[in-house]
């Protein structure tokens, strides 16, 4: 995989995002058509005008494109910081609210970070990995996954309802359904499995 992004904290703890684009095409109106379009007849230079302007609407197009990707992960770095220092897991962010900030629907916020990766110190994942649900409390999917795996590691044969009531405690409300569908999610067997 070929990340387009990737994040570096410097020695003062600023995060540095680069964008690499050189591997992605650069695309122009060719010249050469534009000028052979003046010398045609007026049939042929209506064609001509028409096959320039889609040439520069899909350019546009591919630009806007690119523009709203660095948006966006500019956002995820921003809201996303201490999992990038190592510190924390991932916290809530939403599709939703990226798109109202940078001005644009959702859909082209979705549209935008489709097959698109970013490289940092923890590895590489796709943007869409740092949205994240709030699940209860403002604690992130990502982060209620890690808070199950711990559980489970601390205690070998704890069950899924012991789990939910564990999770409770710390102020995270799930079902025992869900706990069971994280779970298995993270690859970690039920525990009558751990217990044989």
């Amino acid at each position: 995989i070929m990340p387009e992004f990737s994040v570096d904290a410097g020695a003062d703890g600023q995060l540095i995002l680069q964008f690499h684009n050189d591997y992605y095409p650069t695309f122009r109106q060719d010249e050469n058509f534009r000028r052979l379009s003046e010398t045609l007849n007026a049939d042929e230079q209506a064609y001509a005008r028409r096959m320039l302007s889609s040439a520069g609407q899909l350019i546009h197009a591919i630009e806007m494109r690119q523009t709203t990707m660095e948006k966006v992960a500019r956002i995820i770095v921003r809201e996303q910081k201490a999992f990038f220092l190592g510190q924390y897991s991932l916290l809530p962010l939403r599709i939703d609210e990226t798109a109202r900030e940078i001005g644009v629907h959702e859909t082209t916020v979705y549209r935008a970070i489709q097959d698109k990766y970013l490289h940092c110190a923890r590895g590489t994942f796709p943007l869409s990995h740092f949205f994240q649900k709030e699940i209860s409390g403002g604690t992130s999917t990502a982060r209620v996954k890690e808070i199950i795996q711990e559980i489970c590691r601390e205690n070998g044969k704890i069950p899924d309802l012991a789990i939910a009531d564990a999770l409770e405690k710390r102020g995270i409300t799930l079902s025992r359904r869900t706990v069971a569908k994280y779970r298995a999610q993270m690859g970690i067997d039920s525990s009558f499995r751990r217990s044989a």
